[in-house]
């Protein structure tokens, strides 16, 4: 049931543009929100984004 419920929540998702030429405010407040997320994701989980270097090891 949950998985219905998640893929249920995309559906509502897809009409950002139907206000489109006329009233461009859905449209922007979508993009708007899908940038906040991204920039949340990316500050609650740096570490996730940052590239880790093993340590050098002496070859001799």
């Amino acid at each position: 049931m949950l998985v219905v419920v998640i893929a249920n929540a995309g559906v509502y998702l897809d009409n950002s543009t139907q206000a489109l030429p006329a009233n461009a405010a859905p449209l922007a407040v979508h993009a708007i929100g899908y940038c906040a997320v991204a920039l949340a994701l990316v500050l609650v989980d740096g570490s996730a984004w940052r590239p880790t270097v093993p340590p050098a090891t002496d070859p001799t």
